[in-house]
């Protein structure tokens, strides 16, 4: 509930580690490691680190049993842990599956909807369209899938935003020092010992390369590239909006006039192609998503029988 289900499994995981290594090892420091020692076989093979180990016990020796004994516990020990961690992980999972994360919505509407959908990954590009994806699952699951989307491609939105990161990075970094210099100048000046030169404003070229082009105020520069990304990162947004409608409405005008058509079947023969062979063959057309999607199924029962 406070970690996450990664977490928690991965906490098991450690102490799962720690009780299959420290236990065994403080029962062999009082059973096995004393039977190594007491041996009466010598060899050059049974110095250092080999006096240790089991090559000190001779091979008719009576004592071999506690060794052996030990190794079968050891085996059974390690089993019993392993069954009790996928006690734990299976009943964890299903609850993960069936409810979500402590964090999700416990709605009935959103909870049959998590419960229904999987997630689908490397989608070909000939077929990352919402239409185009239920189709393909309507084949392999007739009458049982009730939605499909495929997840938008932002990659622009986001190199725009990354770039108007950097530059905020930058603008906030030379405000801060200009008004940190400015302060020091009006400490020094209101003091008895002489204040150091006025401050002045940072400068950065703007174009051209090193050995060429104009300064120009680097607070102003920044500022003005902050703004203008802004109002891109607002037009790509727009078009991105206005693009899934578009995608949306020729959705539904597609899904109202009945049949999918020969078209249809005949795409579902290349669903399974490889990408170099769907490209000569001009198949592999970029899309408006990526490669991933979601389908949501009528039933939990046809999800499972996908997944």
């Amino acid at each position: 509930r406070c970690a996450g289900l990664d977490t928690y499994l991965m906490i098991r995981f450690a102490r799962f580690g720690f009780d299959v290594t420290f236990y065994p090892f403080a029962v062999a420091c009082v059973t096995v490691f004393p039977v190594y020692i007491s041996s009466s076989r010598d060899s050059w093979k049974n110095e250092g680190f080999f006096s240790l180990t089991i090559n000190r016990v001779d091979e008719n020796d009576s004592i071999m049993w506690v060794v052996v004994v030990f190794t079968v516990l050891l085996y059974l020990f390690v089993l019993r842990r392993l069954w009790m961690e996928w006690e734990v992980v299976i009943k964890l999972r299903h609850h993960f599956l069936e409810n979500g994360d402590e964090n999700f919505h416990k709605s009935s509407t959103y909870l049959k909807k998590f419960r229904n959908t999987c997630i689908v990954e490397c989608v070909p590009k000939r077929h990352r369209s919402d239409r185009s994806l239920q189709i393909i699952f309507e084949k392999l699951f007739p009458g049982q899938i009730k939605n499909a989307e495929m997840v938008i491609d932002t990659s622009t939105l986001d190199k725009i935003l990354d770039k108007r990161r950097k530059y905020l990075d930058k603008y906030e970094s030379v405000v801060a020092r200009y008004e940190y210099e400015k302060w020091k100048y009006e400490q020094g000046s209101t003091r008895c010992y002489v204040a150091t030169s006025e401050p002045i404003e940072p400068q950065v070229r703007t174009s051209g390369s090193c050995f060429k082009g104009t300064n120009e105020s680097a607070i102003k520069h920044y500022k003005t590239m902050v703004d203008q990304l802004k109002v891109s990162a607002h037009e790509e947004y727009d078009k991105i909006v206005e693009k899934r409608m578009q995608v949306k409405n020729a959705r539904s005008l597609s899904n109202s006039l009945g049949n999918v058509g020969d078209r249809d079947n005949f795409d579902m023969y290349f669903l399974f192609l490889p990408s170099l062979v769907q490209e000569a063959l001009g198949l592999n057309i970029p899309e408006f998503f990526c490669g991933t999607g979601f389908v949501e199924f009528k039933s939990l029962s046809a999800k499972q029988s996908a997944v």
